[in-house]
């Protein structure tokens, strides 16, 4: 009898995943290993204090439910390389939704590999029609490696973001294209939500990452719908094997009518994409929002255009109102092999698009000099957008022309592009853009702080509270 027992103690010690998957912990530490179920992971966030962080061993594990972090959790992982979690079937696989979004707390994920197995979303910021009084600016997803993913044009992206802000930064991507992803809940509210205003912290950051494609051509990498928040794409690395022309490499949709907005507009600079198969690519699918794009360099022997300019049949309001369901696009000094100058793509729309009225003009919009401002290396203020170390005297200049002024080049990108770690000499990228409003000069946008604060400050920034 003695024996049998003892053989049964043993067979049960040395089975693995069964009593040892587990988390433990109080308070503002916890620990799991790697093979825990979502179940315990989920668990442990509910019995874990505000701040907690929970570490990861290394190993393997699989989740078959969404692990959804509630509160500010710090979850670390033990490296990107070590500690490896595949969908079994969960679908987003982690989700930040937090109970109270008036803290505006810290929700940090790092060290992480997601495997999607060509199932799941990796990460969700939010859910759907996600309406938080206070704009969430504080989250935090770094050095984890995303893959999985390999059919083109799926759901399932790796980042999926219903109107959270933060920062996103030095993890990689691989696989395959619209990585990362931004859906707001469609209506005119949004814009109370998150203001328009460009370089605040009111912003999802993706910032030093690396960018591995392999899609299809006239694929994108990125995509923003209804109102998605405003995202700022700089000096990250991007490396694809076709052509990323067609549709834009980042997506930016216009609104489908008078309640579904437009997307904000994106922020892109100081990214460096290389196409291996040398063929053409632009930045900027641009349908909606306001944007800026600038010192980007394409590594190709391909033609390269500025940007992609198109509507496809979208709403177009009155004025330049309170929604800002319009097209405002600023362009300039982006290349192709570091030095030289792209041509930016002429405003254009396909069969039975456009057709419609909009600021006061006829089957023209978006429009050069209105919607659209292209760069001109010889400025002379009667359209696009300039370059200098100085602010020319705007006389005569026509309304709402652009200049950046800066005491870098403005006719290279040496030494300004790319991720820091690929690129460890890289200089930050320092000015500051003007527009001509009424015959005077105002300055409309500065950089947000690089890097980003909550990469060296646990906390900041504070984020912004909507009043009714």
């Amino acid at each position: 009898m003695r024996f049998r027992h003892l053989v049964f103690l043993t067979f049960f010690v040395f089975l693995p995943g069964v009593s040892w998957a587990s988390c433990t912990g109080s308070g503002m530490t916890w620990t799991c290993t790697a093979n825990s179920t979502a179940a315990q992971i989920n668990t442990a966030i509910g019995s874990a204090s505000e701040g907690a962080t929970i570490t990861f061993g290394a190993g393997s594990g699989s989740w078959s439910s969404t692990v959804t972090i509630t509160k500010g959790i710090h979850l670390i992982g033990a490296g990107s390389s070590s500690t490896i979690i595949t969908s079994s079937g969960a679908n987003p696989m982690l989700r930040i939704l937090p109970t109270s979004d008036a803290l505006n707390s810290e929700f940090e994920v790092s060290g992480f590999a997601f495997n999607t197995a060509n199932q799941a979303i990796a990460i969700a910021l939010g859910e759907y029609n996600y309406q938080p009084t206070t704009f969430q600016t504080k989250v935090n997803i770094h050095d984890n490696a995303f893959s999985g993913t390999t059919t083109a044009n799926s759901d399932y992206q790796y980042i999926f973001n219903y109107n959270m802000g933060g920062v996103v930064w030095k993890n990689t991507f691989t696989g395959r294209d619209q990585q990362i992803r931004s859906l707001g809940y469609g209506y005119d509210a949004i814009f109370g939500l998150v203001p328009l205003h460009s370089g605040t912290a009111n912003a999802l950051y993706i910032e030093d990452n690396v960018f591995t494609i392999n899609t299809p051509s006239d694929s994108y990498i990125a995509d923003c719908q209804f109102g998605g928040v405003k995202r700022v794409w700089r000096y990250n690395t991007f490396t694809t094997n076709n052509n990323m022309g067609g549709s834009g490499f980042i997506d930016v949709h216009e609104a489908d009518d008078a309640a579904m907005t437009s997307c904000f507009g994106d922020e892109i600079y100081g990214n460096k994409l290389t196409l291996t198969n040398n063929g053409y690519a632009s930045w900027l699918a641009a349908r909606g929002g306001k944007s800026f794009v600038f010192y980007n360099d394409v590594i190709t022997t391909g033609a390269v255009s500025g940007g992609l300019y198109y509507s496809t049949g979208g709403y177009c309001a009155a004025t330049y109102g309170s929604t800002h369901q319009w097209i405002r696009y600023y362009m300039w000094n982006n290349r192709k092999n570091t030095t030289t100058n792209i041509n930016d793509a002429s405003p254009s729309c396909g069969p039975g698009e456009c057709n419609f009225t909009c600021d006061g003009a006829t089957n023209a919009y978006p429009a050069e000099n209105k919607q659209i401002f292209n760069f001109k290396p010889s400025f002379n203020g009667t359209a696009g957008t300039g370059c200098g170390s100085s602010l020319p005297t705007p006389t005569g200049y026509a309304n709402r022309v652009g200049f950046w002024l800066t005491s870098q080049s403005c006719s290279s990108v040496a030494g300004l592009v790319g991720d820091i770690v690929n690129n460890p000499t890289r200089g930050t990228i320092t000015g500051a853009l003007y527009e001509v409003q009424g015959g005077a000069w105002v300055k409309i946008y500065d950089p947000y702080t690089y890097p980003h604060p909550l990469r060296t400050t646990p906390g900041a920034p504070t984020g912004l509270t909507i009043i009714p």
